[in-house]
Parts: structure tokens; sequence; C-alpha cells
């Protein structure tokens, strides 16, 4: 009785550190996101980064050697594209394509040269294009502006959307906040339930701990935050929310799966320890990586753009 009582104590705990550190990094997404531009770039850039410093690291617990200082610069060279496109530029394409050619080179001629096998540095690739190609689409998603927009799918609640209607460039804003909010509510619902009423397990062998309950809690979540955010700001009627809280539910859970495999290859709990509740900045971001390119195709198909 005192041992189930003790245990449920730790979880309360621990989901409040998790709401608490999610709502900080929360208010601290939504000025970054609204300020847009060159800020939410260099902090991006700042995620990417830390984020591919945590991968890499992993990794080398398991005797692969990633060129980390490599990867990280790819990794920015990736969205510092995405940056470009969402201005327009016409640098972006050539860009990714210089850099995966010469990162093709670079690991067919480095492995002749130094101790870095060619595995290692295809897997320093794969870490750069996961999170910071991935990434970039968050600057594409803030880039949309009032021609992706459209008022027939506003609510009776008008503030926002007049704010819309009158400032067109903060469509990108609504879009991203809603995105990333989303898929973050999905992880702290499927924790949250998961962890209080969770008993079926959802993939054993992959992340012990994850359930179908939480797996519920997560799917339900997303789907409220995605309804009511997509109505107060008039992006979406409820058929599109609908699908697009399933798909991004779905991209939490299978980059939350996918994390949670290569954490259990190297035979750690987190990819680090720097947010309170949630472990690394890798462990923050899993699910928001693979959400980012589905939602942005998605949004272009909603807006028939």
């Amino acid at each position: 009785m005192k041992v189930a009582a003790a245990k449920e104590r730790k979880v309360v705990h621990e989901v409040r550190d998790r709401v608490v550190s999610g709502l900080i990094m929360l208010a601290m997404l939504v000025s970054l996101v609204y300020a847009g531009g060159w800020a939410l770039y260099l902090a991006g850039s700042l995620i990417v980064a830390v984020g591919l410093r945590e991968l890499y690291g992993v990794l080398t617990i398991r005797g692969i050697r990633p060129f980390a200082p490599g990867g990280i610069v790819i990794g920015l060279i990736f969205l510092t594209s995405g940056q470009l496109s969402s201005q327009h530029s016409a640098w972006s394409a050539p860009l990714i394509l210089g850099t995966l050619l010469i990162s093709a080179l670079a690991i067919l001629v480095l492995p002749r040269f130094t101790p870095y096998k060619r595995s290692d540095l295809l897997l320093t690739l794969a870490g750069a294009l996961y999170v910071g190609l991935l990434g970039s689409f968050a600057l594409l998603i803030r880039a949309l502006t009032g021609n992706d927009y459209d008022p027939a799918n506003a609510s009776n609640f008008s503030g926002p959307v007049m704010l819309l209607r009158a400032s067109p460039q903060y469509v990108g804003f609504a879009w991203l906040l809603l995105v990333l909010g989303s898929v973050s509510a999905a992880d702290i619902g499927a924790y949250a339930i998961g962890s209080l009423f969770g008993k079926r397990k959802l993939a054993p062998r992959i992340s012990p701990k994850k359930t179908w309950e939480g797996l519920g809690g997560g799917v339900v979540s997303c789907l409220l935050v995605v309804g009511s955010l997509g109505s107060l700001f008039g992006l979406l009627t409820w058929p599109w929310a609908v699908l697009l809280g399933l798909a991004l539910s779905a991209c939490d859970i299978l980059g939350d799966l996918a994390a949670s495999a290569v954490k259990r290859y190297a035979g750690v709990k987190n990819y680090g320890n720097l947010i309170p509740g949630h472990g690394g900045v890798m462990d923050r971001i899993d699910g928001q990586l693979i959400a980012l390119p589905v939602a942005y195709a998605i949004i272009r198909l909603i807006t028939g753009a």
C-alpha cells in the first residue's frame, strides 16, 4: 500500500515537473514564434546544434564515431536553407544540393585518410538531415502569409481572427503555434495518462513505459488543441482539424518511438538532462521533427497552395 502510494506521488511529481517546464518552454516558444524571422532562425540554430550534440553523444556510447563538428555544421546549413527558402531566395535548393554532394564526396574519401568509418560518416549525415533539414520546415510554416488563410474558416470568436486579417504576416505564427502546441499537447497528454492509468504496453521491446492508454490520451489532447486553435484563429474547419490532429499525433508517437529505439540501443534513458521532466533537447523535439514536414504538406493541401 505504502509502495503504491509512493509510486503515485513520484508520478505526480514527475508530471508536475514536466508540466511546469513545459509551460516555461511554451512561453518562450510563443515569443520566438511570434517574433519569427532571424530571431526564430537563431533560436532554431541553437536547438539544432544542441540536439545534434546530444544525438551524436548517445551514438558514441555504442562505439559509433560520428564526426560531430561536421554534422552540426551540415545541420545548420540545412536549417539556413529553410530560412533562405522562407524569404523566397533562389539559393536554398543549390545550398542543399551542394551540401549533399560535398557530404557524399567526404563520405567516400575521408575514410581513406582518417579514423572515421564510412558508416560513421553516413550516420553523421543522417543525423544532420533528421534534425537540421526536418527542423527547417518550422521556418517554412512560419513564413506562410495571408494568402494561406481563408477567413471562411473563422469561428465566431473574432478577436484573434481580426488580428490575422489586420496582419496577414502573422498567419504563419498561428499555423506554427498550432503545430508545435498540438504535438507538445500530444506528448504531455500521453505521458500524463500513460503514467497514471497505463496498463497495456504499446511497444515493450522499444519503450517499456509507453502504453495504449497513453497513446489514447495523446491523440485526444492533440485533437483538442488542434480543434481549439484552428477554430480560434480561423484556420481550420472541423474535418481538416481531425485529419491534421490525427496526423500530428501519429507523428508524435512515431518520433517518440524512433527516439526510444535509439536510446534503448545506446542503453540510456534520455538524450540529456537539460530540461527538467523532459530530458534533453532531443527528448523534447523528437515528435516535432517528424510532424513539421507532414504538417507543412497538409497545410499546403488545406490552403490549396
